[in-house]
């Protein structure tokens, strides 16, 4: 955990469990990160124990500050942001784009980010990348949805 603007911020290695003694691996990286945040978001729907509200919203304050640093630009190659942060080393990773990021499913983080920031930044990407008459990417709409239906249900 860290701390950012809104408080305390989980960030992560690549792996599934720490081994006692194990060097940390690197911060998980952009690709797998976005397959972590849909596994989170399901869980969080189903109500499963650890993926309360509370937990939510330090993965989504992860996502808005340390990922999304550079607004609809283009986005940090790791949770960490691309810089060596907590103990977690970074690889010499390029910065993401907003094509990947219009596929993935970072926009559901909304529903746990009181800021509003993953909101901004997600539409922002939709407009830049989608024409209004023939629109193709679907993550982004189906994460509006979600966060519209559920960002004030008690979860």
């Amino acid at each position: 955990m860290i701390e950012v603007n809104d408080g305390t911020a989980f960030i992560w290695d690549q792996r599934t469990t720490a081994e006692a003694g194990e060097k940390m691996l690197m911060a998980q990286p952009f690709t797998y990160l976005r397959y972590t945040v849909l596994m989170a978001t399901d869980l969080a729907y189903e109500k499963f124990s650890v993926f309360t509200p509370e937990f939510m919203q330090k993965m989504a304050g992860g996502v808005r500050d340390l990922v999304l640093d550079n607004g609809a630009t283009d986005f940090a190659p790791d949770i960490s942001g691309g810089i060596t942060r907590a103990g977690l080393r970074v690889g010499k990773r390029s910065r993401e784009t907003v094509a990947k990021y219009a596929v993935s499913n970072f926009t559901t983080l909304g529903i746990w980010d009181p800021s509003g920031k993953i909101v901004a930044v997600s539409e922002q990407v939709y407009r830049k990348l989608e024409p209004a008459e023939s629109p193709r990417r679907v993550h982004i709409p189906a994460g509006m949805v979600q966060v519209l239906l559920l960002r004030n249900a008690k979860r």
